[in-house]
């Protein structure tokens, strides 16, 4: 790898993946009972999802609440995740 970038004569030339909106995104859940449990109310087909975003914070966040989040959990994420972070930390104080 370190030998490839040493190879690019001149980086300011080289095209940059950059992904344009709208974003559509495609959730594919292993089994169907995985996707029907969709609180989001994202619009589903079988074993899809469907998102789509014309920001990619706004895609961002939704395959977020997908993986992650419950509906609960999402509404209460401003204090839950300082108070994850705290805890982590305090745990990792005895490793040290």
């Amino acid at each position: 790898m370190k030998q490839r970038v040493k190879e690019i004569v001149n980086p300011t030339e080289q095209n940059l993946f950059r992904m344009q909106p709208p974003f559509d995104c495609q959730v594919i859940f292993q089994d169907e009972d995985e996707a029907r449990r969709n609180p989001w109310g994202f619009p589903r087909s079988g074993r899809t999802i469907q998102v789509e975003a014309s920001r990619f914070l706004d895609l961002y966040e939704n395959l977020l609440k997908i993986a992650y989040f419950p509906k609960l959990a999402y509404q209460f994420r401003s204090v839950v995740l300082p108070l994850t972070r705290l805890v982590w930390k305090i745990q990792s104080w005895k490793h040290l």
